[in-house]
């Protein structure tokens, strides 16, 4: 009887993992994210974080604690995951983790919930967020590529890749026009992005680009007030 089983469930799994093969194959573009999820996960996994202290009250810690002992308990109770949404439960795990200041449990726990749903970019641009907290720039930088790659369509993570190279990693112009290009292509030329474009033209002297931009808003928004009052700011500059 319980060969029979064991046979049972040898076959259960053989048909499960050609279901995800077969699932993977005809998907191509799900093809590529996972393995270049998988590259990024090695990457991340690699290196740890200092913990840092936070300036929390006792009962805002007792607070944040009972979340944590909640979703743990969640988490290791097996009998209960069916319907469970793992990836948010450690999403949230990591966000407690991280408001405590143990930063290496929240890192850790942003990786899991990537793992659990990959095709969520959350994670990893919480990832990029938590380096960037520590001065890791570099990681910081992988963390919230990997979330440009998985949702292109995000705009706050494109506003923090670019936010990132500007401010931490230095980037000459030519990387950050190049970055500013993608993130209009992505996001379907969306207007906050084309506002900080026109923000950081004129932060590097090159005020008719700005002009151009601040158009181009108007353009696509003509009850625009702010692109409107920077244009004829910037106009009267130049007159």
């Amino acid at each position: 009887m319980l060969e029979s089983k064991f046979k049972i469930f040898i076959l259960i799994s053989i048909s499960l993992v050609l279901t995800t093969a077969i699932f993977i194959y005809f998907n191509p573009a799900e093809q590529v994210k996972v393995s270049s999820f998988n590259n990024s996960v090695d990457l991340i996994f690699d290196s740890s974080i200092n913990n840092i202290e936070v300036n929390l009250s006792e009962q805002e810690r007792q607070g944040i604690t009972e979340q944590i002992k909640t979703l743990q308990k969640k988490l290791n109770d097996f009998s209960s995951q069916q319907g469970v949404n793992l990836s948010e439960s450690y999403l949230l795990l990591g966000i407690n983790y991280e408001s405590l200041g143990l930063l290496d449990k929240a890192r850790q726990s942003y990786l899991w919930a990537s793992q659990q749903n990959p095709f969520i970019s959350v994670p990893w641009s919480n990832l990029g967020s938590l380096y960037e907290q520590v001065g890791d720039y570099e990681l910081a930088k992988q963390a919230l590529k990997k979330a440009t790659e998985i949702e292109p369509t995000m705009v706050i993570n494109w506003s923090k890749l670019i936010e990132l190279n500007r401010y931490r990693l230095g980037s000459n112009q030519g990387a950050i026009r190049e970055l500013y290009n993608k993130s209009f292509l992505a996001t379907d030329h969306n207007l906050d992005l084309h506002h900080s474009f026109a923000r950081y033209l004129e932060n590097i002297g090159s005020i008719q680009d700005a002009i151009l931009e601040y158009r181009f808003i108007i353009s696509k928004n003509n009850k625009d007030q702010i692109a409107s009052q920077e244009l004829a700011r910037l106009t009267g500059k130049i007159r």
